[in-house]
């Protein structure tokens, strides 16, 4: 997987959101893959394809990408509240790859195709549209100069969103619509963490320089003098690139989730998100977590992956709110631990006992 992407296709576009978006597409068909299947390449869909980017030539799955200059959070801007919740509906959601990049200044131009590169829209689907390029833009905005370079990525898998990971947003009235538009976010911090896979990581890190400095004044014979405190210590970055056989593993441990009914997939999800985080808050000593979370660590002293059928009740109250309609939540969660060990994302090791494969 090459990480630098290709800034010169950017050299025909004003608005920064339509650059990226040409940008990180290409670069995402030459690098992308299927990981439900061996397919090493991803079919880049012509313009204007409903929700999704890619599909798999082989596995027919759908893919989109998702691109932003910050880091990934918890919270990720999407489209239309009512268009994302039908397609989780109707089992119609795509994957979603969602990257975060870096523009930095490069002595090499424009990156890898530079700025005379290909139009954006050459090489897509099965009928190529070559697009007359436009009269050059000034230097500064065709980004001469400038390396587009991948520095995060992050893969979930379309049957592991469940409804409340999509946030409600305030409604707008945008500029040229007469009736007001609602559109939502995605909180992956409600998507289970088996389902959050990362294809790239970097790990940003403080790092002493290894060279010593003399004092002001003293000479070679005196002796290195102590480090210097600040100036010594720099961040560097360290990227991980997983490989494609891990990724597609991953995929595979949590696929079970898709046979799971679309109105029943809702709930095993909330279910493993807060088992997860309960098993998660162990292993971090309970220095942080929600007052569930806590009070549910304080109920028995298993070992760090195991936890009670006791334990999962604690969190009655937060899957409540998430499912104001169903008046026996208790019942709902021994169910749903059932459903979870069935599809072999839990085991059960005794009567109310259960521990994380």
């Amino acid at each position: 997987m090459n990480l630098s992407m290709t800034g010169g296709l950017a050299a025909a576009y004003h608005s920064g959101a339509q650059r990226a978006r040409v940008v990180t597409e290409a670069w995402g068909e030459k690098n992308l893959f299927c990981p439900n299947c061996s397919c090493p390449k991803l079919t880049w869909l012509e313009p204007g394809h409903p929700a999704s980017d890619y599909s798999c030539p082989d596995c027919g799955f759908w893919y989109q990408l998702k691109s932003q200059k910050s880091r990934i959070g918890d919270s990720i801007t999407d489209g239309a509240y009512a268009a994302m919740m039908n397609a989780i509906r109707c089992d119609e959601l795509p994957s979603f790859y969602f990257m975060h990049y870096e523009i930095m200044p490069s002595l090499a131009g424009a990156g890898e195709g530079g700025p005379e590169a290909a139009g954006p829209d050459e090489g897509r689907g099965k009928n190529p549209i070559k697009s007359p390029r436009p009269d050059p833009l000034p230097t500064e905005s065709r980004g001469e100069g400038m390396l587009w370079l991948v520095r995060n990525l992050l893969l979930v898998p379309h049957f592991a969103f469940p409804p409340s990971a999509i946030i409600k947003r305030k409604p707008t009235t945008p500029k040229g619509r007469s009736k007001p538009w609602i559109g939502c976010n995605f909180n992956l911090s409600r998507i289970p963490v088996e389902a959050r896979i990362e294809v790239v990581r970097t790990i940003t890190s403080q790092g002493r320089a290894r060279s010593s400095t003399l004092r002001s004044g003293a000479t070679a014979e005196d002796g290195p003098s102590e480090p210097r405190r600040d100036r010594d210590i720099a961040p560097y970055q360290q990227t991980i690139i997983t490989p494609a056989t891990e990724v597609r593993e991953k995929f595979r441990r949590v696929k079970p989730l898709k046979d799971i009914s679309v109105t029943q997939r809702g709930w095993t999800l909330d279910v493993l998100n807060i088992v997860r985080r309960l098993v998660d808050s162990r292993r971090r000593g309970n220095e942080s977590g929600s007052a569930a979370e806590k009070g549910a660590s304080l109920l028995t002293s298993a070992p760090t992956g195991e936890f009670s059928t006791a334990d999962a009740y604690a969190f009655t109250r937060e899957l409540e709110k998430l499912h104001p309609d169903n008046q026996h939540v208790k019942d709902k969660i021994r169910q749903q631990l059932q459903v979870l060990r069935d599809a072999g994302l839990l085991i059960h090791i005794g009567r109310g006992e259960w521990r994380l494969p």
